[in-house]
């Protein structure tokens, strides 16, 4: 081998550690990709948070918080403690706008135990069928950021059908993001993937912080300014949504950082030696 082919040796070997260039699409292209991917993730944090805020057990607890104020059920146990001992088996709670049964066993405990099985089965019952069932003539109403229009949305979200509408939501918006990254993958290859996957995750935890920050102050000023105790039980409801969304999306942004460190690692692992000096 001649001195001419020692010295040019490296240079041929560091241009053959080089990765191959991937096929990039045009700018434009690029920039609409990221874009629907920022907004998908956000989709699907806000759609991913609905659907743990509307799982059985969780929207049971916050309908149980809500409906123990707005339908007195401490005043009501209280008032029908007297003749519970002489109504039949399973009769419904008297003077109670739901039809909660109350079975003998209950007859002879105290007044906390009865007040806590009637707010189980309420909530229950308005998961299960909503809140048609016992809507109240007096429950507060107005526009879109009053307290009557939070509570009406609160209440219809938390149900069945709510958390089958946030699981739909949810598929969709991963679906379309997982299509969306493979169609990246195949045309731009796995670098472009993994940095287009990172940055969204990134950009839409960044847009749902701001939104889940948004909302907390929102529910939070008018929580201090509530005007009774089922609107105030509402407006905390919402507060505990926006803690909720606040968890899920600082995830998905530490989830977008380290995608993006990642990628950043391993293409300077795979640049290879550079060339010496001549």
């Amino acid at each position: 081998m001649t001195d001419a082919a020692r010295v040019r040796q490296p240079v041929r070997w560091a241009e053959r550690a080089r990765p191959p260039r991937s096929r990039a699409l045009p700018r434009a292209w690029r920039g609409a990709a990221l874009a629907i991917a920022i907004v998908l993730a956000a989709a699907a944090i806000a759609a991913g948070t609905a659907w743990q805020l509307t799982e059985r057990s969780a929207a049971e607890r916050l309908l149980a918080r809500i409906a123990a104020p707005l339908f007195e059920v401490d005043a009501a146990v209280s008032a029908a403690l007297p003749s519970l001992a002489a109504r039949p088996d399973g009769a419904p709670l008297p003077g109670y706008p739901v039809d909660v049964p109350i079975p003998a066993a209950l007859h002879g405990a105290g007044a906390s135990e009865i007040a806590e099985h009637v707010l189980a089965e309420t909530a229950a019952r308005l998961y299960a069928e909503g809140f048609g069932i016992a809507a109240r003539e007096d429950a507060p109403r107005g526009g879109f950021f009053s307290d009557g229009s939070a509570f009406a949305w609160t209440i219809g979200r938390l149900s069945a059908g709510g958390h089958l509408v946030a699981a739909a939501a949810l598929g969709t918006a991963l679906i379309a993001w997982a299509l969306l990254m493979l169609a990246l993958l195949g045309i731009s290859g796995w670098r472009a993937c993994f940095n287009a996957l990172g940055a969204a995750a990134a950009a839409g935890g960044g847009i749902a912080l701001i939104a889940a920050l948004a909302l907390r102050g929102w529910a939070g000023s008018n929580f201090a300014e509530a005007p009774d105790a089922y609107t105030r039980a509402t407006w905390a409801a919402i507060l505990d949504a926006g803690d909720l969304l606040l968890a899920n999306a600082g995830a998905v942004v530490g989830l977008g950082a380290v995608l993006l460190a990642a990628s950043a690692a391993a293409w300077f692992l795979q640049r290879g030696p550079a060339a010496p000096a001549r």
